[in-house]
C-alpha cells in the first residue's frame, strides 16, 4: 500500500490525493503514508490554525508556515474564521493565497485574494511583512465560526486588532508579487504580447505621452522585453506612477527612478516604502491623469529617496496632523502625528457617456466614483492606513433621510496640542454628483458631518471652532447643526450647538446660521447669517452675547461674503472678496481679538480677473473686540453696504490683517490711485475701474492703526519703503503689482520683523524680481532692504499673526537662496534639473510659507504649470533637487 501511495504521489507530482490513493485522516500505520509538509504563503503565514480531512484539529502553522497532514482536504482558518480549502498540495508544497481562494496564481488583483492579504498583513504581530506575517493567538481568539471574509474588511481588522492600520491595497497587491517569485507575467502570453500590453496599458495611462517618438517607444519597449526575461510585470499603480501626467525624455534613464531589479535599460518608480524620520519625509502631489485626482508622494531627505506612497487619493486644505506642545503663549511644532486624504476606491461604476457638441457626437468612456472614505497614514511607513470614516458609520439619523456616500471634500480643525481631539468636517449625501453627466450637489440631499479624529465618533453638523482651554487643549466644540438638506422641502432650523471634546454630550446654544469671525482668549466671534451684528460665545459660560459698539456695513451673507475661487485668468472671488493669496480675515492677542469684514460685494459681480490691471468692488471696515464689547477701528468705505446699487459705489479695496504688535495692528490695505501708476487717468465705476490706455490704477499700501482709535483709510500709517527707484510719494507702494495679481508676495511677521516683499519689475519671460523690505516690530523703523523674494519656513506660530521660525530669500537676479538675517549663502540655484532658479514658489505664487521646521520646501515654475521641486536645509545648508511635478505641489500641512 505504500508502494502504491508513492506511485500516486509520483504520478501527480507531487500534488496531494483523494481517497482513491488512499485518504482518509487516520494516522499512519504500514498501510497509510507519513505526514507531508506544506507552507502557507504571503510570506511564511504563522498561527493560523488548519485541519486536515478531521484530523490536525487545533494545529496553527509555525513561523515559516508549516503544515503538516496525511491526507486532503485541508482547510484554514483564522481563529474560527474560514478562510479556504484545499484540495491537493502543489507540487512546490507551497500555498500561496491564491491557491487558497481557487485562483490562478497570477490573480494579484482578485478581490478575494486582495482583501484576505490586507487582513493578514494587517493583522501581523510587529507589522513587519519582511520577517513573515505572524498573528497572535490573542488576535485570532477574536474571530468566531460566525464571522466571514464576505464581511467588511475593516470591521474584520478592527475585530482582530483595534490598534492596527489597514494596509493598502496596493502594498498588499505588491506583496503577493514579491512572495510569488517576483511575479510572473500571465499564463501563455508570448513576450511579444506581453510588450503590446504594457504599452498599452502606459499609453492608456498618459494620453499626451508620444510613443511614435522613437527614443520614448524604444525605451518602453525595452522596459517591457526586460520586465517579461525577468519574470516581472507592471502593476497599473507603477505604470501610472512612472508614466501619467509627468513623464518626459530625460526621465526614462533618471536616477530619481528605483531600478527595477535586472533592468538597466529604463528605470521605473516603486509604491510604497517605509522611513525612519517623520519629521524629514517631505510629502508632494503630482497629477493622476487616469482619475483627476493626486498621486501622493514622499521624498526622505535623509536616505535622498523618493517614492510613491499612494496612487490616487483626494487632498483638502490640510493633510498632516501635527503634534506639538504649549510654548509660552504659541504652539510649538514636534513633528507629523499622521496624514489624512479622502480615498476615492470605495465603490466605482466604468460609464460611457453621450456628448453632443458642435463637432458631433461622440462616447466617453471614464470612471465614476461614487463612494469616498476618510484616511489616516503613518507618515513613517504611509503605505499602512486606517480608516477614520466611512458610510457606514454614517449615523442613523442622517442616514434615515437617505444620506448615505461620503463626498469629495473635508477640512479639517486641527489641535496640535491635543491632535486626537482634532475634528474633520465632511459632506455626506444620497449620492455623489456626476460631473460628465451634468449634475450638481445643489440637487443632492446632503448634511454635513463632524467626525473626531481620535476615535472616529461622528455627529450630525459642520464644525465651526475647537473651544480650547488655558493649556491650548480641546475642552468642546461649535458646531453648526441642521437636519438634512431635501431638495425642494422645507428643511428645519439650524442649530449651534457646544459639544464636549469627545462629542458625547451637547448643549443648544442658539437657533439660527453662525460662522466664524475670529477668538481671543476668552471669547469665539460669530457672525449670523441675516444679520448685522457680530456675537461674543463665551468658552467658560457657554453664553451667546450679542456684541456691543460694533454694526457691519450689512447684512451677513455666507454666499456673497466667503465665495469660493480657483486660480486662473477668471476667478471667483474667495474669503471676503479678495483672490491675493495669504490674506488673513482675523486675529487674536490676549483679550482682543480682530476681524476684517468686506462689504460692496455684490453676488452680480461675476468673475473678475487676476492678471490684468483693475481692482475689486468692495470696501472693509475693521473691529475690535473684547469680552461683549468692540470698536470699529478702521474703515475705508462709507459704512454702508451698496449692494442694490452697484453702479454707485466707491471703490476702495481690500484689508488683509497681517499681526497684531503692541497696540499696532499691521495691514496691508487696497488703495485706489486718481492717476494711473505708468501715466493716464483713472475712473471709479462699475463694473472695473481702469485707465483709459489701460495702466494699473488699483495698488497696495502697508501700515499700521492703533488698537485703541477709530481710523479710515487715511488715518493709517504708512511705512517708508525709502525705495530708489520711486520718483517722488516714497510712502505709497505705487510701484508695486495691481490689485490682482499672480505674482503678489504676502507679507508676513516673524520673529520680532515684519518682512514685505515688492515686485521690481521682471516678465513671465524672464523671471520676476522681487525686494524684501525688514521693519522692526517694536517701533516700525526700517531695518535693510535686501534683493529677493521672500519664504520662510514656521516653528511656531501664534494667533497674533506673529511666527517663529527662519526667513530665507530667492534672488532671481544673483540665483541664490539665502538666509536674509546674516545673508548667509544656502543655496545656488542657477542650476535646478538643468534649468536656471526663473520663478520660484512656495505653497501658492503668493504665500511665503515654504516648510515647518528647518526644511524649505520649493518648487521651480518652468511654465504650463509644470514645477520643478528642490528643497533647501535653512539650517545646514544644501540644495537638493527631488523631482518633476506637473499640476503638483508641496504639502505643508
Amino acid at each position: 500500500m505504500r508502494n502504491l501511495m508513492m506511485m500516486c504521489l509520483a504520478v501527480v507530482a507531487g500534488l496531494f490525493i483523494l481517497s482513491g490513493c488512499g485518504g482518509g485522516g487516520n494516522p499512519p500505520s504500514e498501510e497509510n503514508p507519513e505526514k507531508v509538509t506544506g507552507y502557507l504563503i504571503d510570506s511564511a503565514i504563522a498561527g493560523i490554525s488548519y485541519d486536515c480531512n478531521g484530523s490536525e484539529a487545533g494545529a496553527v502553522t509555525a513561523s515559516d508556515g508549516a503544515f503538516e497532514c496525511y491526507s486532503p482536504p485541508v482547510t484554514f482558518k483564522l481563529g474560527g474564521m474560514t478562510l479556504g480549502t484545499i484540495q491537493t498540495l502543489p507540487s512546490d508544497s507551497k500555498v500561496y493565497l491564491q491557491d487558497l481562494l481557487g485562483v490562478d496564481r497570477s490573480a494579484f488583483t482578485d478581490p478575494k485574494v486582495v482583501k484576505l492579504a490586507r487582513l493578514l498583513q494587517s493583522l501581523d504581530e510587529n507589522n513587519d511583512l519582511s520577517d513573515g506575517i505572524t498573528i497572535t493567538a490573542e488576535v485570532a481568539a477574536n474571530f468566531t465560526a460566525s464571522d466571514s471574509m464576505n464581511h467588511d474588511l475593516s470591521d474584520l481588522v478592527i475585530k482582530g486588532n483595534p490598534q492596527a492600520a489597514l494596509v493598502s491595497e496596493e502594498s498588499a497587491i505588491r506583496h503577493l508579487q514579491q512572495s510569488l517569485n517576483n511575479n510572473h507575467p500571465h499564463p501563455g502570453e508570448t513576450e511579444a504580447e506581453v510588450i503590446a500590453r504594457y504599452l498599452k496599458d502606459i499609453q492608456a495611462t498618459n494620453r499626451d505621452l508620444n510613443t511614435s517618438d522613437p527614443v520614448i517607444s524604444t525605451a518602453l519597449a525595452e522596459l517591457a522585453k526586460c520586465l517579461y526575461r525577468k519574470d516581472k510585470t507592471l502593476l497599473q499603480a507603477d505604470i501610472i506612477a512612472t508614466f501619467g501626467s509627468h513623464v518626459r525624455e530625460e526621465d526614462l534613464n533618471s536616477t530619481n527612478y528605483s531600478t527595477v531589479e535586472g533592468c538597466d535599460t529604463v528605470t521605473i518608480r516603486k509604491v510604497g516604502g517605509t522611513f525612519t524620520d517623520s519629521q524629514k519625509v517631505l510629502y508632494y502631489t503630482i497629477n493622476n491623469p487616469v482619475t483627476g485626482n493626486e498621486q501622493l508622494l514622499a521624498y526622505d531627505y535623509d536616505n535622498k529617496k523618493s517614492q510613491v506612497v499612494n496612487t490616487d487619493v483626494i487632498l483638502g486644505h490640510k493633510v498632516f496632523l501635527f503634534e506639538g506642545e504649549k510654548d509660552g503663549g504659541k504652539e510649538k511644532f514636534t513633528g507629523k502625528k499622521f496624514g489624512v486624504y479622502l480615498d476615492p476606491n470605495q465603490n466605482f461604476k466604468d460609464r460611457t457617456h453621450t456628448v453632443n457638441s458642435r463637432y458631433g457626437s461622440y462616447d466617453i468612456n471614464y470612471r465614476f466614483y461614487m463612494d469616498n472614505a476618510l484616511m489616516k497614514f503613518d507618515v513613517k511607513n504611509p503605505s499602512r492606513v486606517s480608516y477614520v470614516f466611512r458610510s457606514n458609520q454614517i449615523p442613523a439619523e442622517l442616514k434615515n433621510s437617505g444620506v448615505s456616500k461620503v463626498g469629495k471634500a473635508f477640512k479639517i480643525l486641527e489641535n496640535i496640542v491635543d491632535p486626537d481631539n482634532s475634528y474633520v468636517g465632511l459632506k455626506v449625501l444620497d449620492s455623489l454628483a456626476d460631473d460628465i453627466r451634468g449634475e450638481t450637489e445643489d440637487n443632492k440631499t446632503q448634511a454635513g458631518l463632524t467626525v473626531r479624529v481620535g476615535d472616529s465618533k461622528a455627529v450630525a453638523g459642520t464644525p465651526i471652532a475647537i473651544i480650547k482651554d488655558t493649556d491650548f487643549k480641546s475642552d468642546g466644540l461649535l458646531v453648526l447643526y441642521a437636519p438634512p438638506y431635501i431638495p425642494e422641502q422645507s428643511n428645519g432650523t439650524y442649530t449651534l450647538k457646544k459639544y464636549n471634546a469627545s462629542l458625547t454630550t451637547s448643549t443648544t446654544i442658539a437657533n439660527g446660521k453662525y460662522y466664524f469671525a475670529t477668538e481671543n482668549d476668552t471669547h469665539i466671534y460669530l457672525f449670523k447669517e441675516g444679520s448685522d451684528k457680530i456675537y461674543a460665545f463665551g468658552k467658560s459660560a457657554d453664553t451667546l452675547t450679542e456684541v456691543a459698539g460694533v454694526t457691519l456695513a450689512g447684512a451677513y451673507s455666507r454666499d456673497v461674503h466667503a465665495k469660493g475661487s480657483s486660480h486662473g485668468s477668471s476667478t471667483r472671488l474667495i474669503d471676503g472678496g479678495t483672490t491675493l493669496s495669504g490674506r488673513r480675515p482675523h486675529l487674536g492677542s490676549g483679550d482682543d481679538a480682530y476681524v476684517s469684514f468686506h462689504y460692496d460685494l455684490h453676488a452680480n459681480i461675476g468673475s473678475a480677473f487676476i492678471f490684468g490691471s483693475f481692482g475689486a468692488y468692495k470696501s472693509a471696515q475693521v473691529f475690535k473686540l473684547t469680552g461683549t464689547t468692540g470698536i470699529k477701528i478702521m474703515d475705508n468705505g462709507d459704512a454702508v453696504d451698496h449692494s442694490s446699487a452697484p453702479t454707485t459705489e466707491p471703490i476702495s479695496g481690500h484689508i488683509n490683517l497681517i499681526a497684531v504688535s503692541g497696540n499696532k495692528l499691521l495691514s496691508e490695505i487696497g488703495w485706489f490711485d486718481g492717476n494711473a501708476t505708468l501715466g493716464g487717468t483713472c475712473r471709479r465705476g462699475y463694473p472695473m475701474p481702469f485707465s483709459m490706455n489701460g495702466k494699473a490704477c488699483v495698488h497696495v499700501k502697508y501700515g499700521y492703526v492703533e488698537t485703541n482709535t477709530t481710523s479710515s483709510a487715511d488715518d493709517i500709517t504708512v511705512l517708508e519703503f525709502d525705495d530708489n527707484n520711486a520718483s517722488t510719494d516714497d510712502s505709497m507702494v505705487t510701484k508695486n503689482l495691481p490689485y490682482y495679481v499672480a505674482r503678489r508676495i504676502g507679507p508676513v511677521a516673524v520673529g520680532d520683523k515684519l518682512y514685505i516683499s515688492l515686485f521690481k519689475g521682471g516678465s513671465r519671460r524672464n523671471g520676476y524680481v522681487h525686494q524684501q523690505y525688514q521693519f522692526q516690530l517694536s517701533d516700525m523703523s526700517k531695518v535693510k532692504t535686501v534683493v529677493g523674494r521672500t519664504y520662510f519656513t514656521k516653528t511656531h506660530q501664534a494667533n497674533n499673526g506673529i511666527y517663529d521660525g527662519t526667513v530665507i530669500a530667492f534672488s532671481q537676479t544673483q540665483q541664490t537662496i539665502f538666509n536674509v538675517d546674516d545673508n548667509t549663502e544656502l543655496a545656488d540655484v542657477s542650476d535646478i534639473n538643468g534649468k536656471p532658479g526663473f520663478s520660484i514658489s512656495a505653497l501658492t505664487s503668493g504665500a511665503p510659507l515654504s516648510g515647518v521646521g528647518s526644511l524649505s520646501m520649493l518648487k521651480n515654475n518652468i511654465g504650463n504649470h509644470a514645477f520643478e521641486m528642490f528643497v533647501v536645509d535653512t539650517e545646514n545648508g544644501g540644495f537638493e533637487y527631488i523631482d518633476f511635478a506637473p499640476f503638483g505641489g508641496w504639502i505643508y500641512e
